[in-house]
Formats: structure tokens, C-alpha cells, sequence
């Protein structure tokens, strides 16, 4: 053995399988910069989904409302409830509080009633509006001249529908 002493090793000599000096510096950074980078993209993928739930979050009581509308149209799939059954559930649970959880209890009596028994609660909805309870935003009331739209469109579409039947 020369000079070098055992302990010490040897420019080639192996370091953690690699020889030290064929890994370029330049690599061993690009290496961390690669590693930062992937790190990076998780979190602001992660921070920017937790974000974007947490804006619908904002009210409460429209989540636990999703939930029993939810409830209420797979009852009805399975005639589980009859339509005036449906109409009362409704209007228990969506007949009072905020403009947009009325116009949800709406929508349901027109999916899960009928048209006509929607268009009349949207009826009486827009004069309670006029006397100034529940207030709303200019979301609701487009949501509401919507589905007033839809609601006559579809009593109509019924009305001809029928008119074409053959008589027995």
C-alpha cells in the first residue's frame, strides 16, 4: 500500500455504489430541483382541490338540504313514497329558510310531483319574494325564471302530449 492511508478512499473508489466523481454536481442538484418541483405540484394540486370544496362550503344547511333531496328523489325511484307523500316531505324540509333551499324544494316537486304542482309553489314563492321574505341574489332570481321556464314548457309539453292521444 502506498501513502493512502486504509480509512481514507480513493477519488474512484466507489462512495454509496456511484463513484463520487462521475456524478457530476450539476446532476446531483438537477436531481433536488426534480424532487422540489414534483413536491411542489402535490401541494398546490392538493391546497387548490381543498380550496375549490371549501367554496361550496360556505352554507351548511344547503349540504344537509343536498343530502335529504338526495334521500327523497331515491325514495321516490323506488315508490318507497306516493306524490302527495312527496309534497309534504318537500314542503316541510324546503318550504322555509334561505331563497336558494326553497328553489331546490321546487325543483324536486316538479322532478318528483308534477310541473303543475311546482309552478303553483313557484307561484306562491314569487309572492312571498314580492312581500320581501326570503331575500335573495341575482343568482336566485334567475334560478327562479328558469325554472318557471321549464315548469311551463313541460305543462305544456304534457297538455300536447295528451291532446294527441286517441280518445277510447
Amino acid at each position: 500500500m502506498d501513502s493512502q492511508s486504509i480509512d481514507e478512499p480513493s477519488e474512484t473508489e466507489s462512495v454509496g455504489g456511484t463513484a463520487q466523481s462521475e456524478v457530476p454536481l450539476r446532476l446531483r442538484i438537477g436531481g433536488w430541483v426534480a424532487w422540489a418541483i414534483i413536491v411542489a405540484m402535490i401541494g398546490y394540486i392538493s391546497i387548490s382541490h381543498f380550496l375549490s370544496r371549501n367554496e361550496h362550503a360556505g352554507d351548511p344547511s344547503i349540504a344537509v338540504c343536498e343530502i335529504q333531496a338526495k334521500y327523497l328523489v331515491g325514495a321516490a325511484s323506488f315508490a318507497v313514497v306516493d306524490d302527495q307523500t312527496a309534497l309534504e316531505q318537500i314542503q316541510l324540509i324546503f318550504g322555509t329558510g334561505p331563497l336558494r333551499q326553497r328553489l331546490v324544494g321546487i325543483a324536486l316537486i316538479g322532478e318528483l310531483v308534477s310541473p303543475q304542482a311546482a309552478a303553483t309553489s313557484l307561484a306562491e314563492l314569487n309572492a312571498t319574494i314580492e312581500n320581501g321574505t326570503p331575500k335573495g341574489n341575482d343568482v336566485d332570481a334567475a334560478t327562479a325564471r328558469l325554472l318557471r321556464k321549464i315548469f311551463e314548457a313541460r305543462i305544456e309539453r304534457s297538455t300536447i302530449g295528451s291532446s294527441l292521444t286517441p280518445d277510447s
